[in-house]
């Protein structure tokens, strides 16, 4: 199977990948700051970490996917649903 190409062109996988890298930026400088200024320990800020990082990833992927046009509704999956049952029959 090839990797598909985004419909959206070069600017909006450019814009999405500065977007995520932006988000865990901040996401990272709020918990050092937090661990700086004394309101957390260093016990919270790792469980901080290992807990925020990932779920403000997942949240701005979500947000910028909606917001540059990348979200589609399950009519578009149909093609590969029926691919993938051609692939079974063969």
């Amino acid at each position: 199977m090839s990797p598909s190409s985004s419909a959206l062109g070069p600017d909006a996988d450019a814009t999405f990948r500065l977007g995520l890298a932006a988000g865990m930026v901040l996401t990272l400088l709020a918990i050092a700051l937090s661990f700086w200024s004394g309101a957390v320990s260093s016990l919270h800020a790792i469980v901080l970490v290992v807990l925020l990082v990932p779920a403000a990833f997942v949240l701005t992927a979500c947000l910028l996917a909606v917001w540059l046009g990348y979200d589609r509704d399950a009519a578009d999956a149909l093609w590969l649903t029926e691919s993938a049952c051609e692939y079974t029959e063969e």
